[in-house]
């Protein structure tokens, strides 16, 4: 009995001062956090979080900031845009939390370093905060990629951080300990008392006490329990529950995200749809500013690469016929997505889009919809999705079936290099060629003969399509040739720039019907004749067979 009692007492003192403690370090919020850390910065435009601080799943973590000189803010993104965003400006980045608070180190800002673009006017962040005195952001966290991005103030290289973990139920659990520890105290110093009592009661024996006269005394067997016996049942109860308690919640570790190799899908199909209302914005928009002053300039910021190019020659050519503003508007609905991982930008997805006027002068077949495959690339994460290819599909022709954004949908480096070559024969082809291993549609043989001169006679014809970009590696994001993994293959959508040249014998000429031989400034008769062109071709790539031509399209860029 004195070895329980005295071992209620002390574990009673040392669970009630820790409940207490608990308590008033966790508060009724269940965060526990570190110390605040003022930290200098230097000239850092942002504070990042290292790749693996918040590498856990099932937890929450707090990070709360604020400044003396002002508001501080605080967002959450993908490492992927992070890393875009903050380009080649400095920052600092935490590094390390533990009891003393928060550490980090800077790094220096590179070569052509700018200060990133404002963080209001972008649409990477999951979650943002932006207090009037101190800023907090609570990260549920699942084993995925993310990050934490702090802004301090203008001017500002001072910021004071704390950081936090939510742990559920921690301070009721605190309050428990608190009350299981004061009770084993009352239990332990009851105890104390009754053995004193006791021990007093003892030092002066009466001449019937079995201790003085050596009687021998027994008590039945089923005699009730006595108060020692009771109170020593509690403390069992007591002692139980608390080495339960022992048992408490921890997080799972997870797998930390490499800067080098960590990717995202491209877009979701949440992002196609907003992405496709704000085209629609801008695009009906270009399509009437356009159409009023002639100035292609508006086009930038609505498409990219060959239908950006074929609608500033489409302006400068209605300023030559001086054609009326037009009232055309349209309306763009997704069908299907095929979005790979990307690890940075620029990000491309390939999307099938239903396309309709939603003009009122649209009728007849004018205003039957129709479907796309189209190119969407996003440069930076401070400008907006582009179409930059665009091809219709025929009635009788099935999009291929979409995989879910993300590794699903992203073709492997043998299904990329198999994309290429099928779209260099496709080059061949244009070129005269023969189409070995590829089914051609209904319309690249009219491109490669030359329709519009098909029935003249002493017209020779030629066409030499070369890739539309630039890029290494044709089929990167940079590239000509944007690939995605499909149910029914790899989908490859192909941009060629094509130089058509026509040409007759001596005292022969040739001459471009008007306006459009001004516009091309060819006007008049000459002996050769010549444009450029802008050729898109799908393709379905199967991993066994031939490659198929689902559909192409081609148009004049000058």
């Amino acid at each position: 009995m004195r070895v329980l009692s005295v071992l209620l007492v002390v574990v009673g003192l040392l669970l009630s001062a820790a409940g207490g403690t608990a308590a008033a370090v966790v508060g009724s919020d269940d965060v526990l956090e570190t110390p605040t850390s003022r930290v200098d910065v230097g000239d850092a435009a942002a504070v990042t979080t290292a790749a693996g601080l918040f590498a856990f799943r099932g937890a929450t973590m707090h990070l709360t900031a604020s400044s003396p000189d002002g508001p501080v803010f605080v967002g959450r993104a993908h490492p992927v845009d992070v890393a875009d965003w903050v380009g080649a400006a400095p920052r600092w980045v935490i590094t390390r939390v533990d009891q003393d608070g928060v550490a980090g180190e800077g790094v220096p800002g590179g070569k052509d370093a700018k200060a990133p673009a404002a963080v209001a006017d972008l649409d990477l962040w999951v979650d943002t905060d932006t207090g009037p005195k101190a800023s907090t952001l609570a990260v549920r966290l699942d084993g995925s990629p993310t990050q934490v991005v702090v802004v301090p103030p203008e001017g500002s290289s001072t910021l004071d951080l704390r950081m936090g973990l939510a742990v559920p139920g921690a301070f009721a659990t605190a309050l428990a300990l608190l009350a299981t520890g004061l009770l084993m105290l009352v239990v332990g110093v009851l105890l104390v008392v009754r053995r004193r009592r006791r021990v007093r009661a003892g030092a002066t024996p009466t001449a019937g006490d079995p201790a003085q006269t050596g009687a021998i005394t027994s008590a039945p067997v089923d005699a009730p329990a006595t108060t020692g016996t009771r109170l020593r049942v509690a403390a069992v109860a007591l002692v139980v529950p608390t080495l339960l308690a022992g048992c408490s919640w921890v997080p799972e570790q997870a797998t930390a995200w490499d800067p080098a190799t960590v990717t995202r899908p491209a877009m979701t199909g949440a992002d196609l749809d907003r992405m496709l209302a704000g085209y629609d914005e801008r695009n009906n928009a270009a399509i009437a500013t356009t159409s009023r002053t002639k100035d292609p300039k508006a086009w930038l910021a609505v498409d990219d690469e060959l239908v950006l190019e074929g609608d500033q020659f489409s302006t400068l050519a209605a300023k030559v016929t001086k054609a009326k503003a037009s009232t055309t508007t349209l309306a763009h609905t997704a069908k299907a997505l095929y979005a790979p991982e990307l690890h940075e930008y620029p990000l491309y997805a390939v999307a099938a889009v239903e396309v309709k006027r939603t003009d009122k002068a649209a009728t007849g077949d004018a205003a039957k919809p129709a479907t796309d495959i189209d190119v969407w690339t996003r440069r930076s994460v401070s400008e907006p999705w582009r179409m930059a290819a665009t091809v219709g599909l025929p009635e009788k022709v099935t999009a291929p079936k979409a995989l879910a954004p993300g590794a699903a949908s992203t073709a492997t480096a043998a299904d990329r290099a198999a994309a290429v070559k099928a779209a260099e024969r496709v080059r061949t082809y244009l070129g005269g060629g023969k189409a070995t291993g590829l089914t051609v549609d209904r319309f690249l043989p009219d491109l490669r003969a030359g329709a519009s001169i098909r029935n003249a006679k002493g017209v020779t014809h030629r066409l030499d399509a070369r890739w539309a970009n630039d890029a290494e590696d044709q089929a990167s994001a940079t590239g000509s040739v944007r690939t995605a993994r499909t149910g029914d293959g790899t989908l490859a959508v192909v941009s060629l720039l094509a130089r058509e040249t026509f040409a007759v014998g001596s005292g022969s000429t040739l001459h471009w019907d008007e306006p459009y031989g001004t516009v091309l400034g060819q006007s008049g008769d000459r002996p050769s004749l010549s444009r450029d062109l802008g050729v898109t071709v799908v393709l379905l790539v199967p991993a066994k067979g031939a490659a198929r031509v689902l559909s192409s399209e081609w148009t004049t860029l000058g």
